[in-house]
């Protein structure tokens, strides 16, 4: 029991970390959107470690754990969308993608990645799994965690994947002054 009650704390470090620099962000520039809608979203994941923390002193409360698993994995995966990803902000042709310009991908891969992390997101409800459904082959606990690790590589790298694209077509963090990094000279790439 110790073991876990541990494993869930340090499980909670990273997304207190992120909600403290969103926390400090926000002191530095004054701007609650997006620094306190940004750590809005890191709180209701801290959320869902202490009602597993909870769960696990022996004071179920699984209808609030499931509850707040929810509204994390749905306040995330909108904030994929829209600032991670800069989707939703289409045009006619597009309403839930970007500006044509702005697409390095065939709007199919863009449908196809959103409903993919939807589903990805939402893995862990396979976790919810009774114990009592592997004990005749105790190998399916194992092999869907397994495969619960896979989905999450695959999500994470699809998610870095869009968040790298958006921040080149759109500088959303404005770690660059310029829009566009001009080309090389002959003289300097012989130099």
């Amino acid at each position: 029991e110790w073991t876990s009650l541990g494993l869930i704390i340090i499980s909670m470090l990273p997304f207190y970390w992120r909600f403290m620099q969103c926390l400090n962000k926000y002191n530095e520039t004054n701007l609650a959107f997006p620094h306190l809608v940004n750590a809005g979203k890191y709180f209701s994941t801290i959320i869902v470690g202490t009602m597993n923390l909870i769960n696990l002193l022996s004071h179920p409360v699984h209808t609030y754990y499931a509850l707040s698993y929810v509204v994390a994995t749905v306040y995330s995966y909108i904030w994929d969308l829209t600032m991670d990803w800069g989707l939703l902000r289409g045009t006619k042709s597009h309403p839930l993608l970007r500006e044509k310009k702005k697409m390095l991908y065939p709007p199919s891969f863009y449908y196809f990645s959103m409903i993919s992390n939807l589903l990805l997101r939402f893995a862990w409800t396979l976790t919810l799994v009774p114990v009592e459904f592997f004990k005749y082959d105790p190998r399916g606990n194992n092999l869907l965690i397994f495969l619960l690790s896979l989905f999450e590589v695959y999500r994470r790298s699809q998610w870095a994947l869009f968040r790298v694209e958006n921040e080149n077509v759109n500088n959303f963090e404005k770690y660059r002054s310029i829009l566009e990094i001009p080309k090389l000279s002959d003289e300097e790439k012989s130099q």
